[in-house]
């Protein structure tokens, strides 16, 4: 009898201690997720105290990969509210627990890298961010044979570095990349996709390269012109670049005619932009005087 109480005793320990375990990971990924959801709903107040409760929870539970995502989406509610050093301390953070937890070659610790980056991009430290971008860039590279979106978008952060460095060489070299990417395993329509052959065609402008940056801007404006959302947006300040591209060739009519597109989608379509609707007026202006 003794015997039959010792092996319930044990079955109820074996059983009772992973409940224990999940119990502290349901806990956490609620208060994570409940950050997230505040931090999208604008409630930026209730998203850090959520994080910083799922921070206690991952630190008394030991739970070191959840604590580093915690960290790393407390630093970057940090960066959007302009508290930029503590941003630093907790990304930087983050990303030691992810070399620890992951390894330097994994995924996470790209993603932990390439956050850091951008903050790092933002204080003006751009050879750290080069650094850090350039280590996110050669991971995501090896990891599902490099074609990934996450792959492009890295490549899209180290390119818009380069061009606010003014090494426009290097940024178009990356952008190329990222398109490419981009065009197999996203749809044609995408915003990024969008979003990235509009900066490359602003690249090719600044490097003199006005034919094949008219040709990026056509590729944006047909994408977009039809749509509604960031595809519009994309394509109403295509259209406004490429008024001015026309505008330095002397093409005044053909830059009135896209300026007067451009005013058209922001008006009626994108909406919410009045800077930029405003900007564009102006445009037309100085090529009717």
């Amino acid at each position: 009898m003794n015997s039959i109480r010792i092996i319930a005793l044990t079955l109820l320990i074996s059983v009772c201690l992973p409940i224990v375990s999940f119990s502290q990971d349901a806990l956490w990924l609620e208060l994570n997720s409940r950050g997230m959801k505040a931090y999208e709903d604008g409630d930026l107040d209730s998203a850090e105290k959520f994080y910083r409760e799922a921070l206690e929870v991952a630190a008394n539970g030991e739970l070191r990969a959840e604590m580093s995502a915690t960290l790393n989406n407390l630093g970057l509610l940090f960066k959007a509210t302009g508290r930029l050093e503590e941003a630093a301390s907790v990304l930087h953070n983050a990303l030691e627990l992810r070399f620890s937890v992951y390894g330097e070659r994994h995924r996470y610790t790209a993603q932990s890298m390439n956050n850091l980056g951008r903050l790092m991009e933002a204080l003006g430290r751009y050879s750290a961010a080069e650094q850090l971008y350039s280590q996110a860039v050669d991971i995501y590279s090896e990891w599902r044979g490099g074609g990934t979106s996450v792959l492009a978008g890295a490549l899209t952060n180290l390119a818009s570095l380069y061009e606010r460095m003014g090494r426009l060489q290097d940024a178009y070299r990356n952008l190329s990349r990222a398109v490419i990417i981009y065009d197999v395993a996203l749809p044609a329509g995408h915003p990024k996709l969008a979003s990235t052959v509009n900066t490359m065609a602003t690249v090719l402008v600044r490097m003199g390269r006005g034919v094949e940056a008219e040709a990026m801007y056509r590729r944006v404006i047909e994408l977009g012109v039809e749509e509604r959302g960031v595809l519009a947006f994309e394509a109403a300040t295509a259209l406004n670049n490429l008024a001015a591209l026309k505008k330095e060739n002397c093409a005044y009519a053909e830059a009135s005619d896209l300026y007067e597109k451009a005013i058209e989608l922001w008006r009626d379509v994108v909406g919410g932009r009045s800077q930029d609707l405003a900007v564009t007026y102006n445009n037309l202006a100085g090529v009717r005087t």
